[in-house]
């Protein structure tokens, strides 16, 4: 096989083949708070546990739990607190008592998904607006669930701490994804 001139160039130096293509994609380190359209901010949420919990019976004995169940448009205000999914399924924010497994006894299952998530703060005053541009979101309209389909992406997403802060949780390998959509709202 024979090499352009350019490419010859690019061995003798030690560079390869390979492009730097790192700028192009949208990254949010830990200590980094992005100002966005409106005065919006967004950060990264790093250090929770994350406990999925299922089962038919969920939602009627999560009492045992000894946490608030939140859904939408509550205001979870607490360390340690949960959210709904759907019926048979609540995420747990926070430690978690059972270990990870069936618990026949419970009729759940347990399952740490702390990796499997990044969770994200957006503050200020016109985040409601910001959120309605990716999808149809009320908060007029309760519901149990906070899941969402926003900016083509599965969401969670509920306030935190205040009405005017919201936590977003996203599947981890699709957090630039969401990055790039809030950055790209005005």
């Amino acid at each position: 096989m024979q090499l352009s001139a350019r490419h010859a160039s690019l061995i003798q130096r030690g560079c390869g083949f390979m492009r730097d293509d790192r700028t192009k994609w949208d990254r949010l380190s830990s200590d980094i708070a992005v100002e966005l359209a409106r005065g919006t901010t967004l950060r990264r949420v790093n250090g929770l546990q994350l406990t999925m919990i299922s089962g038919p019976s969920v939602l009627s004995s999560f009492d045992v739990f000894d946490v608030s169940l939140v859904g939408w448009p509550e205001v979870a205000s607490e360390d340690r607190y949960a959210v709904t999914m759907r019926r048979d399924r609540v995420l747990l924010v926070g430690a978690c008592d059972l270990e990870d497994g069936w618990h026949a006894d419970r009729n759940l299952a347990v399952s740490d998904i702390s990796h499997g998530y990044a969770v994200f703060e957006l503050s200020g005053e016109a985040t409601i607006g910001l959120l309605k541009q990716g999808t149809e979101i009320d908060l007029d309209r309760p519901s149990k669930s906070v899941v969402r389909l926003a900016f083509g992406l599965g969401l969670h997403i509920y306030r935190y701490g205040n009405e005017s802060t919201f936590r977003i949780h996203v599947l981890s390998h699709q957090s630039e994804a969401l990055i790039g959509f809030l950055k790209s709202t005005k």
